[in-house]
């Protein structure tokens, strides 16, 4: 959902608000070591096993909705004129493959922009 208002000729504001409801996703890492949780959990581990460090194998990627994945980001962004942005990003992920083990993860982000074409 993004949210666009022109205040007046310097200014202009967007906002916007992402909701994620599907994700096919890997786990690059699980808690106590360098192969994916569910790899480890279901015994396939071992150093030969290319397909658990593999970023673009398909065999451990799962299929994640908004109940056991959430995924939310935020975002202002306050324009002046053409050239000028202050903005301030914020998002949240809660994950897990293992039970009663949530991951949290949370970051803020302000940022300032200047844009050197003007066109």
């Amino acid at each position: 959902m993004i949210y666009n208002i022109r205040l007046n000729d310097a200014w202009n504001i967007q906002s916007s608000l992402d909701l994620g409801l599907f994700s096919f996703m890997k786990e690059s890492t699980s808690f106590g070591f360098s192969a994916p949780q569910t790899g480890l959990e279901n015994g396939d581990f071992n150093y030969q096993n290319e397909a658990l460090s593999n970023p673009f194998g398909y065999k451990y990627f799962e299929s994640k909705h908004i109940g056991n994945y959430l995924n939310i980001k935020t975002s202002f962004l306050f324009q002046y004129k053409e050239r000028i942005s202050i903005g301030y990003n914020w998002s949240i992920r809660n994950f897990s493959n293992t039970k009663t083990y949530p991951v949290t993860t949370a970051m803020h982000k302000v940022l300032f922009r200047y844009n050197i074409i003007n066109k």
